[in-house]
């Protein structure tokens, strides 16, 4: 898609972003650039630029840094639009050909594809008024859904999970049941329906562009128009609110060494399988710590008590604690004695971690990217979350469906004993900043 000097330059230029772990990376770039290049109406630049570095907000500074920056920007987005155009914009990968190890590139590119999409839901919704076919919007459906399930892999799982085992096995019947559980077979039948949802999407975009006021669309002059910044201003008082800002400095522009990094973060989403709403985890891991360690990030970033026994089931082998006595189960491997680093090849795409076998708490821990040590930051470090952890010892995800309905309805007959139980103060839907930095400064407690 590019040349081999404009990746190397996007690269640099994407690792010199003051806060890396939430800029993209740059398979991220390259998808969000192709979801902005077939999105049917022009996204201003000072809003799509913003997004690159995973902000709602920006306060650019260094100005002629910033302003090279979005040049940049502008000339890939251009060049994405003139690849549209010419009707030369395929999907990017040989999905037949796919090597293992490049599964994370393909995963990061859907990640940016599906983070374009996000800036206008409204057009990949058709609502109950279109004037599409029946059959064009139960594709776009369809391709959103993959779209969907290769991002956030809990947000679909339902609707697999309802469908009868005879109708699965039908639909998957060229997967070997004694090699692919269920869970994997999904995950290999989005993976290759994907270069079709991309083409879906592409031609409905399509579709719906050619109705639309000339001028709306995104075109390559109005690509080659980085946005204008304002000239600094005084710096105000501070105040008392957080403000949510990236202020992007790239430096003097003077090429710097780069730092020797023998190890990687890893940052995963850790989400509660079964959960709906999702609840979920996003954390950045040294890849030095041992499974033992990531453990109790776990318990302490989920907000468990960890009075239960656990596991991890990465690839086909089980982890977990050394015990006394193996109470039956089949001999797993010493938590203590393995590190992410020793794991790497086995930790893509994803890799499970069960708490309380009774309760039986599945969590998926999916890898969205790693990076480089940055050696002035604190590791591990939660970066954002949704909900609040459910209350220990109540009967699984299932259990915990069911005592929501009874905790949130007065009318309920169990409603006065499950406030006894769980405490009048208890908020589902609640998981803020305040909880964020409160676990973050323990967590620098606990790995100082």
């Amino acid at each position: 898609m590019l040349s081999p000097t404009e990746k190397t330059l996007l690269q640099e230029l994407l690792a010199r972003a003051p806060i890396p772990e939430q800029t993209m990376s740059y398979n991220e770039l390259m998808g969000f650039m192709f979801g902005l290049a077939i999105t049917p109406v022009a996204i201003p630049p000072d809003e799509w630029m913003v997004a690159i570095f995973g902000e709602d907000d920006s306060e650019i500074t260094a100005m002629d840094q910033a302003r090279s920056m979005s040049i940049v920007l502008s000339q890939v987005f251009a060049t994405f639009i003139a690849k549209k155009e010419r009707d030369d914009l395929p999907f990017p990968y040989e999905l037949e050909t796919l090597e293992h190890c490049d599964l994370e590139e393909v995963l990061e590119w859907v990640s940016g594809f599906e983070e374009a999409l996000g800036l206008r839901p409204e057009i990949w919704e058709p609502g109950d008024d279109s004037s599409l076919a029946p059959q064009m919007v139960e594709e776009l459906y369809f391709s959103l859904m993959v779209i969907q399930g290769l991002v956030d892999p809990e947000e679909i799982m339902p609707f697999f999970e309802q469908l009868p085992d005879e109708v699965f096995a039908q639909a998957f019947s060229h997967f070997d049941p004694d090699q692919q559980n269920r869970e994997l077979q999904i995950d290999a039948f989005l993976l290759s329906t994907l270069p079709l949802a991309v083409k879906t999407l592409r031609s409905y975009a399509e579709a719906i562009g050619a109705d639309m006021p000339a001028g709306t669309q995104p075109d390559i002059s109005a690509a080659l128009k980085p946005p204008v910044f304002p000239a600094p201003t005084p710096p105000a008082a501070k105040s008392a609110r957080k403000a949510n800002v990236i202020k992007v400095d790239f430096g003097s522009g003077k090429k710097k060494p780069k730092a020797k990094a023998e190890h990687l973060a890893y940052q995963f989403k850790i989400s509660l399988q079964g959960a709906k709403p999702p609840i979920w985890r996003r954390v950045l891991v040294p890849d030095t710590v041992t499974l033992a360690d990531l453990h109790e990030i776990i318990q302490l970033t989920m907000g468990w008590f960890d009075s239960h026994l656990h596991q991890f089931q990465i690839g086909r082998k089980a982890y977990g604690p050394e015990l006394d006595d193996d109470w039956g189960m089949e001999p797993i491997a010493n938590e203590e004695e393995y590190t992410l680093h020793n794991l790497a090849k086995d930790l893509a795409p994803h890799f499970s971690y069960t708490y309380d076998f009774g309760d039986d708490w599945e969590h998926r821990i999916t890898v969205e990217k790693t990076l480089p040590i940055n050696e002035g930051k604190p590791y591990p470090v939660l970066i954002k979350g949704k909900r609040a952890c459910p209350p220990e010892d109540c009967g699984g995800i299932w259990g915990y469906m069911e005592f929501l309905e009874a905790y949130s309805d007065p009318e309920h007959e169990e409603h006065a004993s499950m406030q006894e139980w769980a405490g009048p103060d208890f908020q589902p839907e609640r998981f803020d900043q305040d909880e964020i930095d409160e676990i973050n400064e323990a967590l620098k407690d606990m790995f100082d």
